[in-house]
C-alpha cells in the first residue's frame, strides 16, 4: 500500500468548487452506468474520447470503469485539487480542471485510438501545478501491507512522491499496452506544468514570500524585486568661484564598537499569529519559529519532543 492521504500546502480560500467537482465525478459514476459494466461500456463508447459524442474530450472526466477506478481518483482530487482550487480561485478552477482533461485526452489519442475514460488525466496535470508551485510542501502516506497487517506513516517532499509518480508512467508508457491510459497521465503532467510556470511568470497565481516555487529551486528570478534607490547625485565637495573644487578636509573613521557577546539561544514556543488573507495550513503540521529566525515544520504525526533547531541546535519546545 502506497496510500498518500495529507499534505502541509497553505489554502487561501474554501476551494467550494473542487468540493462541487468531487460531488459531481461522484454522482456521474452512478448515471453513467455505475457498477453494471455493460452500461459503463456504452457510457465509454458515447461519452469518452473517441466516442461519439462532440463533448467527449471534456464528458470522459467523469465516466469510470469501477468502484476504485473512482475512488482512487477522488482521492488524489481531494488531497492535490484544494490545493490548487484555493491557489488559483473558484471561477478559475473548473475551466482550469475541463482544459487540463481536455488536452490531456487528446494527448491519449496520439497513442491509442480506442475509448478513454476517467479524470485522471486532468487530476495528473493537478499534481504536476503542485509540483511546480510547491515542490518542498510536505505529503503523508500511509506505507505498508494489508496482509499481514503491517501500516506506518511517513512524511516525505511533494518532490519525491510526483517524482515517483511520474517515474511509473513513464515506464508504464515505455513497457504496457494495457487499459490504463498512460498517454493522457503523461499529457497531463506535461500541461499542467506548462500551465504553472506561465502562471508564475504572468504572476497570475498568487505565492507568499514564503513560498519557494520550482522556478525559486533553479534560481530562476521570476519574482518581483524590490527597486534600489537611486545612488545621491550630489557633488562630493563644494565649487568655489573659480570653478575649481574645494579640496575635501579627511575625516577619521570612527571607532568600531566592540561587538556584543551574543546570548544562547532559549527554547522559543511557536507563535500562533493570524495568517494573512485567510492562510490556514494543515492541523496535522505545526510551523516553530527559532529565536535565530530558523523555522521548522514539524509533523504531530511523530510527536514534538526533543525537537532542535536546524541552524544553531537550541530546543524547540511548542506550545
Amino acid at each position: 500500500m502506497f496510500l498518500p492521504y495529507a499534505t502541509s500546502e497553505l489554502t487561501y480560500r474554501r476551494p467550494w468548487a473542487n468540493y462541487a467537482l468531487l460531488a459531481a465525478t461522484a454522482v456521474a459514476f452512478f448515471a453513467f452506468g455505475g457498477f453494471d459494466h455493460y452500461a459503463v461500456a456504452r457510457s465509454a463508447r458515447d461519452f469518452g474520447v473517441g466516442g461519439d459524442s462532440a463533448l467527449g474530450p471534456v464528458s470522459y472526466l467523469f465516466v469510470h470503469a469501477d468502484l476504485a477506478h473512482l475512488i482512487g481518483n477522488l482521492l488524489a482530487l481531494w488531497l492535490f485539487g484544494n490545493s490548487i482550487c484555493a491557489r488559483v480561485g473558484n471561477l478559475a478552477y473548473v475551466p482550469l480542471y475541463l482544459v487540463l482533461g481536455a488536452l490531456s485526452g487528446l494527448t491519449q489519442q496520439l497513442f491509442h485510438d480506442g475509448y478513454t475514460i476517467g479524470a485522471s488525466g486532468a487530476i495528473n496535470g493537478l499534481i504536476a501545478m503542485f509540483l511546480a508551485i510547491t515542490p518542498r510542501a510536505r505529503i503523508s502516506i500511509l506505507l505498508g501491507w494489508l496482509f499481514p497487517p503491517l501500516l506506518r506513516t511517513w512524511t516525505v517532499r511533494s518532490y519525491w512522491v510526483i517524482g515517483l509518480w511520474v517515474l511509473f508512467d513513464v515506464i508504464g508508457a515505455l513497457s504496457s499496452h494495457g487499459p490504463v491510459a498512460y498517454g493522457a497521465h503523461l499529457g497531463g503532467y506535461l500541461f499542467g506544468l506548462l500551465v504553472a510556470l506561465a502562471g508564475l511568470r504572468l504572476r497570475a497565481i498568487p505565492t507568499d514570500d514564503d513560498d519557494r516555487t520550482l522556478p525559486d529551486l533553479f534560481g530562476w528570478s521570476w519574482r518581483r524585486k524590490t527597486a534600489v534607490a537611486a545612488p545621491s547625485t550630489q557633488p562630493l565637495a563644494a565649487t568655489v568661484a573659480s570653478g575649481e573644487a574645494a579640496p575635501r578636509k579627511a575625516t577619521p573613521a570612527p571607532a568600531r564598537r566592540p561587538a556584543a557577546p551574543r546570548p544562547a539561544p532559549a527554547p522559543v514556543l511557536h507563535r500562533a499569529a493570524p495568517a494573512p488573507d485567510g492562510l490556514r495550513r494543515d492541523p496535522q503540521f505545526v510551523e516553530l519559529t527559532c529565536a535565530c529566525g530558523e523555522r521548522v515544520e514539524a509533523s504531530r504525526l511523530f510527536g514534538l519532543e526533543g525537537l532542535r533547531c536546524p541552524g544553531c541546535g537550541a530546543p524547540l519546545e511548542p506550545a
